[in-house]
């Protein structure tokens, strides 16, 4: 599949989940999840037809929250940190999903300052029995903080 092709499967889903939040009358954050971020990269148009369904739809943008998953290692950190600045300028908040696995690592995090960076869970997993990962954890949680990020575990800020 090509990355246009895929880009364009991607942005349907985003633009289903949107109308189906309205319908479910959702008041919290709707994650919209950017699966292949070298696909929007140094692109900030890319999620046009996503902010003209939330205006279609009466949608609060400010309700719309795009996640980077960790499965793809980003080519271009200045470029996609270009697309999460032109978001955020629009109202969206952004996210880091996984955090600490796979490509979530904290080159993603030197590029751009997301609103909430979501802990992946084998950090967390019995962290209260493994000391290391709770010092991790404990000072990233603080770092996070001092940065304007918004650390989770699942749905539990931390």
């Amino acid at each position: 599949m090509s990355a246009s092709d895929r880009f364009a499967f991607h942005e349907a889903c985003r633009v289903k989940a949107i109308e189906i939040a309205l319908t479910l009358g959702m008041k919290s954050k709707l994650s919209l999840n950017v699966i292949m971020p070298n696909d929007v990269a140094g692109k900030p148009e890319c999620f046009r037809t996503a902010m003209a369904a939330a205006k279609r739809c009466h949608f609060p943008v400010d309700q719309l929250m795009f996640e980077i998953t960790e499965g793809e290692r980003v080519d271009d950190l200045p470029g996609l940190a270009d697309v999460f600045r032109t978001f955020k300028r629009q109202g969206f908040a952004s996210a880091i999903d996984d955090f600490g696995a796979a490509y979530a690592g904290f080159g993603l995090l030197a590029a751009f300052q997301p609103d909430v960076v979501k802990i992946d869970m084998s950090l967390v997993r019995n962290i209260h029995i493994d000391p290391v990962r709770l010092a991790i954890v404990k000072r990233f949680a603080t770092t996070c903080g001092r940065r304007g990020s918004r650390p989770l575990c699942g749905s539990y800020l931390i």
